[in-house]
């Protein structure tokens, strides 16, 4: 009866083992990106563009300011990923880093958010994963022109 039940036992590791490793990946390309942002009405946000350079997300644009029209750009890095939400880390920002900037760019409900100092982007909100109702983020990484998203059980 003992050795039935370590057999049981082994055999659940093993499956469990097996399910865990088990991934899907979906590629997130900066064109994407952009359409996801692009989405969120950024009336005072122009020339708004995405790139994927060296392992960063690069958003660059124009954002209107009172009466000034100020180019900006920010570099993101994946250091965090919380069930089917990504955190990034705001590298670099030029020319200048207001926490203001950062609110209004990326405190867009349900989609993005900001707040200490980083930016989550859900991804239940995009259609592409959206359609899938497992699963949690297993793995990221940016790769040349995508972010690769690994979803598991």
């Amino acid at each position: 009866m003992m050795k039935i039940k370590e057999l049981l036992n082994g055999i659940t590791g093993e499956l469990t083992s097996f399910i865990n490793e088990r991934t899907i990946t979906v590629r997130i390309t900066s064109q994407k990106l952009l359409k996801i942002l692009e989405k969120q009405h950024l009336p005072e946000v122009t020339n708004l563009d995405v790139k994927i350079i060296n392992e960063r997300i690069i958003i660059s644009g124009m954002q209107k300011r009172l009466l000034l029209n100020i180019n900006f750009r920010i570099e993101l890095i994946p250091v965090q990923s919380v069930k089917r939400i990504i955190y990034f880390d705001i590298l670099n920002m030029k020319p200048i880093n207001q926490e203001w900037m950062k609110r209004r760019l990326f405190n867009k409900p349900n989609l993005l958010s900001y707040e200490n100092k980083k930016v989550a982007l859900n991804l239940n909100e995009i259609d592409q994963i959206k359609s899938m109702p497992i699963g949690n983020i297993k793995k990221i990484k940016v790769k040349e022109d995508k972010l690769l998203v690994s979803l598991g059980i």
